[in-house]
């Protein structure tokens, strides 16, 4: 069995606002651990704001051609809407 950790962001009625690409770069050991070990990412949200804003975070920590090379073995997935 796997382990579950959660880090959340919040960005609503309150002073400092935390984004999902916040955390994304705070764990950036993990998300290169994790990737190496071949995990899918999955991005649920907004189309116009937040899904670039979380790919260009991984982009940083992974580069951009990786990032790429994820979304065409399907193991970087999005899930998004337009507002």
């Amino acid at each position: 069995a796997g382990k579950l950790r959660l880090f959340m962001a919040f960005s609503r009625k309150q002073e400092e606002k935390v984004y999902v690409q916040h955390k994304v770069l705070e764990q950036r050991d993990l998300v290169l651990d994790l990737v190496g070990k071949g995990a899918v990412i999955y991005v649920c949200g907004d189309a116009g704001g937040m899904a670039p804003a979380v790919a260009s975070a991984f982009a940083e920590i992974l580069g951009g051609d990786e990032v790429q090379k994820l979304r065409e073995a399907q193991r970087y997935q999005e899930d998004v809407w337009a507002n």
